[in-house]
């Protein structure tokens, strides 16, 4: 039970945040700084909206290939996720057999 509250709650990254995970510095990064330079970009937030909004028409505008490859990335995350969700509900669970009365008295 304490172990899965030490553990850190993360979320599953989106096909565009995996896509810009792997071309942020090549690509978004120039164009995130052009934007700042130009005035267009006041806070780390717009920063941080600009670099999904460029991803997001970048990713659009990728070959087959490094779409197929950014799924892949998205698919085997989220069964990792899943995978480690399963291993604390399995943990969970031989926690509850421990206090739960029935399984004592047997």
């Amino acid at each position: 039970m304490f172990d899965a509250a030490l553990q850190p709650k993360t979320r599953a990254k989106s096909v565009e945040e995996i896509y810009m995970d792997m071309v942020y510095d090549e690509r978004i990064k120039p164009l995130v700084k052009a934007e700042e330079d130009a005035g267009n970009v006041a806070t780390s937030g717009h920063h941080i909206a600009l670099g999904r909004k460029f991803s997001k028409v970048l990713l659009e505008d990728e070959s087959d290939d490094i779409k197929n490859e950014v799924r892949v990335r998205y698919e085997k995350q989220l069964k990792s996720k899943k995978k480690n969700i399963l291993d604390s509900d399995d943990d969970d669970n031989s926690e509850d057999d421990r206090i739960d009365p029935h399984v004592i008295s047997q």
